[in-house]
């Protein structure tokens, strides 16, 4: 693991030192990746721009077959050295967390990570994603926040 660990930060220095002073393309494949299972959540932070009431996006979930499609995509691109299941959303909201956390745990041999604010986790659910292959879960939300109901 720790080998693994100082060649991926190896190949991250020496992309961002090609990138930056050499002004060179980096040609080595994504190091990180984030695929949003869903834009909705079940807070209202202040700072978040998925949460402005003014906005006209529709919220919704990334269905199955688009998400195999990704990921079979992504193969192409291997070794991808972090996936990540949000961006704009709370994942926990997605039913099928569990099943892409599978899906790319069996496809591409990774760990992906979640951001949650863990309101959503039961323990079962808890067990579910560890057995499925999550990585890790960034806890995130803001203090000041309004619950939606």
């Amino acid at each position: 693991m720790l080998r693994k660990n100082i060649r991926l930060n190896i190949r991250r220095i020496h992309s961002f030192y090609n990138y930056t002073q050499l002004k060179k393309k980096v040609a080595s494949t994504p190091l990180y990746i984030n695929i949003d299972v869903t834009n909705a959540c079940n807070y209202k932070c202040p700072m978040c721009p998925q949460s402005n009431p003014s906005s006209k996006v529709k919220r919704g979930f990334i269905i199955i077959e688009l998400f195999e499609k990704i990921i079979s995509d992504i193969k192409e691109f291997l070794p991808v050295d972090v996936l990540c299941l949000f961006l704009a959303g709370e994942p926990l909201l997605n039913k099928n967390l569990e099943l892409f956390v599978a899906i790319i745990r069996r496809e591409l041999g990774i760990r992906p990570h979640i951001a949650s604010n863990l309101a959503l986790l039961p323990s079962e659910r808890i067990l579910a994603l560890i057995e499925a292959g999550l990585g890790s879960v960034l806890i995130d939300f803001c203090h000041n926040f309004n619950r939606k109901v």
